[in-house]
């Protein structure tokens, strides 16, 4: 029995591992995104350069910008995390401290907390392998019994091409 569980836990483990490394790659793909449309990052490839953002600020960015897509898909009412800021209200203070100073923004690690937040809401508030199996995020609203879970997933595999989710389009756009 033990063995058993132990392969049951590691298999878990390496679920959450493989999650929030896909989280990390989606956050970085977002940050990149994000600095080109705002002009960071020049668009034409004869002209790229690497851009090397402070570590603390590319963290808070994505942050921010998974937050963000949260509340495009309405999934914020599910995510019960006390101290999670808007998008809104984090943007803000990301450009505000970024204007002020950003050493005092480097100091207080905000980016790394906040990103902190954002990962541990994605593990206990989102089906883990939902954005790989689906390509979204679904956030769960208290227990569901297997069952109804398993027909859910169904219904969404089964009608996965009505719904094209360009998170990323629908950022720059607005």
């Amino acid at each position: 029995m033990t063995r058993a569980m132990n392969a049951v836990n590691s298999e878990y483990v390496a679920t959450v591992i493989e999650s929030v490394m896909r989280l990390a790659h989606r956050g970085a793909f977002l940050v990149g995104t994000y600095l080109t449309k705002i002009g960071a990052v020049p668009k034409s490839l004869k002209r790229r350069q690497p851009v090397m953002p402070p570590v603390e600020m590319a963290l808070g960015l994505a942050a921010i910008l998974q937050i963000w897509l949260w509340e495009r898909a309405g999934l914020r009412p599910y995510i019960h995390i006390v101290d999670l800021p808007t998008a809104q209200e984090a943007m803000a203070d990301f450009w505000k401290a970024d204007s002020k100073d950003q050493a005092d923004y480097l100091r207080s690690k905000s980016g790394s907390r906040l990103l902190q937040q954002v990962v541990g809401a994605f593990l206990s508030h989102c089906a883990l392998s939902a954005p790989e199996e689906l390509g979204v995020d679904l956030a769960i609203n208290g227990p569901l019994d297997e069952s109804m879970l398993e027909a859910f997933a169904d219904f969404v595999w089964q009608h996965r091409h009505l719904c094209q989710i360009e998170g990323l389009k629908l950022c720059l756009n607005d």
